[in-house]
């Protein structure tokens, strides 16, 4: 038996049950053919009957995927929490609902495992009822405990509702549905998640453990979508975390179809196992598709400095869900005393400070950002601080260290409210007089939050001021061990040489046509200045055919 994220015991007790596995669990796929499960080509017998217990149930729906080979699972999947795993008898019900998109076949098959018989109805848009007395065509029980309902040419996109009852004892259920795609591999919407964390994890109050779900139709990005992460936690009830694309905390880049979240250290309920299903809806009139956008000819789309997509061309997508699981991971080193945690979570670093305009007017550059949280991307931070350098060279040597920098003082900031929630935008005016008699001024921000730990310093920006002519200029995001200072220094010399090679070749033309035309005279004048110089200025010039 291969290792996993079940233990000796754990794995010697689910034998005895015929709850037999090949482990690790990361890529099993459930295949209705080989009555079982198949891990890459290997079959072993399931036996849901078997399955006495609570917490063996638990295990089971814990580990288990949620979508077959070729398949999309569209339900509530395997997971307590979402509602499509529970108990019934014959008193009570079991309910909830799915939904089948138009990138969704006829292929729609609502499968229902369970301890002991059950009842299942569907009602489907129409007002369409399904049950075994009117349909008895479409139920098949091939593996013992599931029962499988194909929907046929009975599939119609729109909202499907279901009903669970047990027909004699008590019965332990867990609900799943899956399509195929409509249109073939490119017309399918599909979820993929994934932890990118080692999977035995030793408890820290600074952990924090990624979680990821990339949102795709074929192969273009899907944007809006509502993606909650459901994690099952030991000796206590299933978590919600949103998954956000907004480029905060553990989002590298905004708007590219991954959606991320911090599980933090308080999210923890102690030693155990922890699995995690990711939840995805399409939202009428928000969820989009990317469609186009700025790129090469290879169709790959561009990201600029600010870790974000540019130009992007999308359409509307409309309402679909999708149900897929991110994997698990196990804790150990609980502290018994949950009280005795501290808070030794940061704000996430700051990463699209930018310039949003190098002169306001009144002798002042404004910034913008987007805010993060207190608590990684969670929350509300408690402030801001701006620092600053001057010395093009610390820049230039690519070395720079927290100890390089200077604090902006309060007095040089102008509106500078209180942080805002994670994911808010944020701006602030700060005063040109921090240049002092210097040409270039460097900035970054970091937050920190109530208890005074801090974010990492954000990216780097930069206001510069060009004194000969005298303008305001920015330049955004200079990031250390950059050639900007050799920049500043060419730039203007190629600029000048630029335009007088122009100019002279104006000169050498106007003098030809006055030789050639005695009748027609032209007047140059040139504005001396060496600080303001303005250079050879064409008064009523004449256009000729």
């Amino acid at each position: 038996m291969s290792s996993g994220p079940f233990n000796e015991n754990e794995q010697r007790g689910l034998f005895k049950k015929r709850l037999i596995l090949n482990l690790p669990l990361k890529t099993l796929e459930l295949t209705w053919e080989v009555r079982g499960i198949q891990h890459r080509g290997r079959s072993y017998v399931v036996d849901l009957r078997t399955v006495t217990t609570e917490e063996d149930r638990k295990n089971l729906i814990t580990m288990l995927p949620t979508s077959a080979v070729g398949w999309t699972s569209i339900g509530a999947g395997l997971q307590d929490g979402t509602g499509a795993a529970g108990s019934v008898s014959s008193g009570s019900l079991l309910t909830g609902e799915f939904y089948v998109d138009s990138t969704l076949d006829q292929n729609t098959t609502v499968s229902v495992s369970f301890t002991s018989p059950v009842n299942v109805n569907l009602t489907g848009p129409g007002n369409v009822k399904i049950s075994r007395h009117t349909h008895p065509q479409l139920y098949v029980t091939e593996v013992t405990g599931v029962l499988q309902i194909f929907l046929h040419d009975f599939t119609k996109n729109g909202t499907w509702f279901y009903n669970i009852i047990a027909i004699a004892q008590q019965s332990h259920v867990v609900v799943t549905v899956q399509s195929s795609a409509s249109d073939g591999e490119n017309g399918v919407i599909r979820v993929v998640s994934w932890l990118p964390e080692e999977n035995n994890l030793e408890f820290a109050p600074d952990r924090k453990i990624a979680i990821y779900a990339e949102v795709t139709r074929g192969q273009s990005s899907v944007l809006n979508s509502h993606v909650v992460a459901v994690i099952e936690r030991p000796e206590s009830g299933p978590l919600r975390i949103d998954l956000l694309d907004n480029g905060v905390g553990s989002d590298i880049t905004k708007d590219d179809g991954i959606y991320s979240a911090y599980i933090l250290a308080k999210d923890l309920s102690g030693d155990g196992r922890y699995g995690i299903k990711i939840k995805v809806e399409g939202v009428e009139g928000v969820t989009s598709v990317v469609v186009g956008g700025r790129g090469g000819s290879s169709g790959a789309l561009e990201v600029d400095t600010l870790e974000s997509i540019e130009d992007l061309v999308t359409e509307e997508l409309g309402r679909f869900q999708r149900v897929t699981s991110a994997g698990v991971f196990s804790v150990s080193g609980f502290p018994s005393d949950m009280t005795s945690i501290p808070d030794a979570i940061p704000p996430s670093r700051i990463t699209d400070l930018r310039v949003s305009n190098g002169d306001t007017g009144d002798g002042a550059a404004e910034l913008e950002w987007t805010s993060v949280g207190g608590d990684m991307d969670r929350g509300t931070a408690a402030n801001y601080t701006f620092y600053f350098i001057t010395d093009l060279d610390l820049v230039d040597s690519g070395g720079l260290n927290d100890s390089m920098w200077s604090e902006v003082n309060q007095t040089y900031l102008r509106d500078l409210r209180s942080p805002q929630p994670a994911g808010s935008r944020e701006r602030v005016n700060i005063s040109l007089d921090l240049l002092g008699g210097n040409d270039i001024l460097v900035l970054c921000v970091r937050a920190t939050d109530d208890v005074g730990n801090a974010g990492e310093l954000s990216n780097i920006v930069s206001v510069s001021i060009v004194r000969d002519p005298d303008v305001v200029m920015k330049a955004e995001h200079v990031e250390p061990g950059s050639r900007y200072h050799a920049l500043i220094t060419v730039l203007p010399i190629l600029a000048v040489t630029f335009l007088t090679v122009i100019l002279t070749c104006l000169i050498l033309a106007v003098r030809r046509r006055q030789r050639k035309s005695s009748g027609v005279e032209r007047n140059m004048e040139t504005a001396g200045s060496e600080k303001h110089r303005v250079l050879y200025v064409a008064i009523n010039p004449v256009y000729t055919q």
